[in-house]
């Protein structure tokens, strides 16, 4: 359990200052309060700004509006400094356990609460609440009220316990002797470490002089850590050691070297080639790889093109799987982000982690979960780029040589670089001409009758919405699927009013998978061979996303996509499943990932807000639903 800044005025400030556009939902999930709660910050810290700036609500959403740049950085920096010491439980857990560390007999709770300033009951408080962090890390601390306390436990994790939690707030006024601190930098740079693996060993090895400065030593490890004798990164740790012996006069043992390697085992990344001569990757780890983009490929039916960055990724497996063994954890404070802002990659993450842990009998925790999704979103990212095809383009609008410039400077922000524009005017065009194109976009209404997408938009436009109808039309024509204009959900544009069910309540998860696969050979739009290959997947791998969702799908040898929303009405207080969307994607080039990638964003996204999950499940007809959508179209931006 991390302790996060306990400054919350200033980590909300930093947060919408950042951000620029967020909701009152959002501030008050990543501040853990109400948003009546975060109402009142908002206002409080419109009048420490003191009219340098102001943060203001419109459409739903607050912003930080700038009024004067350089008195805002003033009283920004007074916001950041805002904070009486002890008013700070954060600050008094460090404060005890400060004290606690470095004390030679046991220390009475009288005196603490003395030295803090605050009654014995605020103590007692404190101190139920640090043996609570402390449980899981084989720590306890001992004694009586009135006799004093005192830390007891295995010290190894009581390191742990402080790199992880506090030492910020312990050690951040410490300071080692001007050569050593020289030392460590340079062996840093000679083997190429990364900031943040420099930190990292820089801490542990703060925390090591530290303890041992005050006759508190590692003993007997854990067998699990009997591994890392004569790896590379305990000859590099032994190293320092050595130096430290002559330079600070300490005798560091072999199991303080334990400790002093254990950042370099971990750490977070390399920074180049030269980076990695302390790593050895195993063929264990390199197998692991490939099983987890299998499983992510089975059960989303999403297949990870190999980059350059999954040798990047091989080598980050392998260094998390070292944090896990050895429980050397880092902290990841954009983890809400990256969930937030990448769900699919978050949802592959998710399953990478168990295989990892079926595999590797190891718990991934969950800030290493959005270290894996960030290179998940990459691989994604990649992907979609490289399998972005260029378009051959027609573009119908009056014949004005400074619009049609105009206009191809904005398209050009949008299409990929491969594509290619014809301008006509509305008299030139026909349906055989048009035909000949990739995609038409016209300023002018046109009267054709083409089966290639046709997108209307003016002289000056907004290039993202474009981009989203663009891409949003060629995922649907290919699918030959009807395009519902303005709405942001793909999901919107693919339920038909014949292909919205009210499920039955009561089912089991595959009862109501039947349910909705007879209902749509009832309207003749899958084949039984259609359903048998969709029952044969979920027999295998469970398509339940989780109690409130499922979604099934398969590829298969079809030309149209195949979707169907069923909801099933629970009271808000039932327990239960609410929605199944079911997707039947075609196994073809055209209709690629990017769909299913779509689709995916926006279940998790909806699975995400459990609001949103109970309207949804209410809805008794498709034009309900589109209804529902069009009142909550930004959410599907």
């Amino acid at each position: 359990m991390q302790l996060e800044g306990d400054n919350r005025l200033a980590n909300l400030l930093s947060y919408i200052e950042f951000k620029k556009a967020v909701t009152l939902e959002e501030l008050a999930d990543r501040m853990h309060v109400t948003t009546k709660t975060i109402r009142n910050d908002i206002k409080e810290l419109n009048g420490m700004l003191e009219g340098s700036g102001v943060i203001e609500g419109f459409g739903g959403k607050y912003r930080l509006y700038l009024l004067n740049q350089e008195y805002f950085r003033k009283c920004r920096d007074k916001i950041y400094m805002h904070d009486e010491y002890m008013n700070s439980p954060a600050k008094r857990y460090a404060y005890i356990m400060d004290q606690l560390l470095h004390a030679d007999k046991p220390y009475l709770t009288e005196e603490l609460a003395y030295e803090m300033n605050v009654g014995r009951t605020t103590v007692n408080g404190d101190l139920k609440r640090l043996r609570t962090m402390l449980e899981g890390y084989n720590v306890k601390i001992k004694g009586q009220v009135n006799a004093g306390i005192w830390l007891s436990g295995d010290e190894m994790y009581l390191r742990l316990f402080i790199l992880e939690n506090m030492y910020e707030m312990i050690y951040k006024n410490y300071e080692l002797p001007e050569d050593v601190g020289e030392y460590i930098e340079a062996i840093c740079d000679r083997y190429y470490l990364d900031t943040g693996t420099r930190d990292y060993f820089l801490r542990s090895f703060i925390l090591m002089v530290d303890r041992i400065s005050q006759g508190h030593t590692l003993k007997e490890l854990d067998k699990k850590y009997h591994d890392l004798y004569e790896t590379d990164p305990f000859k590099f740790a032994r190293k320092v050691a050595k130096a430290t012996e002559k330079m600070m006069g300490l005798s560091i043992s072999q199991e303080e070297v334990i400790f002093l390697c254990l950042p370099i085992a971990g750490m977070r990344t390399t920074t180049n080639e030269k980076g990695r001569q302390l790593i050895e990757i195993s063929e264990e780890v390199a197998e692991l790889v490939i099983a987890i983009m299998d499983r992510i490929a089975y059960e989303m039916n999403f297949h990870i093109s190999p980059t350059d960055l999954l040798d990047e990724f091989v080598y980050h497996l392998n260094f998390m799987l070292n944090r896990m063994k050895y429980r050397f954890y880092l902290k990841n404070p954009l983890l809400p982000d990256i969930k937030q802002k990448y769900p699919v990659a978050y949802k592959m993450a998710e399953l990478a982690k168990k295989e990892i842990e079926e595999r590797m009998s190891v718990k991934v925790i969950d800030a290493e979960l959005g270290f894996m999704a960030s290179y998940f979103s990459v691989f994604l990212e990649e992907q979609k780029v490289m399998g972005r095809p260029g378009y051959h383009v027609a573009i119908v609008t009056k014949n004005n040589m400074t619009t049609i410039r105009l206009m191809e400077i904005q398209l050009k922000k949008v299409l990929p670089d491969s594509t290619t524009f014809v301008f006509y005017e509305k008299e030139e065009i026909n349906d055989k001409i048009l035909s000949r194109y990739d995609l038409v976009l016209s300023t002018e209404r046109l009267q054709v009758d083409i089966k290639i997408p046709v997108v209307y938009l003016s002289e000056i436009f907004d290039e993202t919405e474009i981009s989203r109808k663009i891409e949003q039309i060629r995922f649907l024509s290919k699918g030959e699927i009807k395009v519902k204009s303005g709405l942001n959900s793909l999901i919107a544009s693919l339920v038909e009013p014949e292909t919205f069910f009210i499920l039955p309540k009561n089912l089991s998860f595959k009862e109501t998978v039947e349910y909705l696969l007879d209902s749509l050979i009832e309207e003749e739009m899958i084949t039984e061979e259609f359903r048998t290959r969709m029952l044969q997947r979920e027999e295998k791998v469970t398509m339940l996303f989780d109690e409130n969702i499922g979604f099934p799908h398969i590829l298969y040898e079809g030309s149209s996509l195949i979707f169907a929303l069923g909801v099933m009405k629970r009271e808000k207080e039932e327990e239960g499943l609410r929605i199944v969307f079911l997707l039947g994607l075609p196994n073809n080039k055209d209709l690629d990932d990017q769909v299913l990638m779509k689709i995916y964003d926006e279940i998790i996204s909806i699975a995400g807000n459990q609001e949103m999950v109970q309207d949804i499940c209410q809805l008794e007809s498709a034009r309900e639903f589109y209804d529902y959508v069009i009142k909550n179209n930004d959410f599907f931006e």
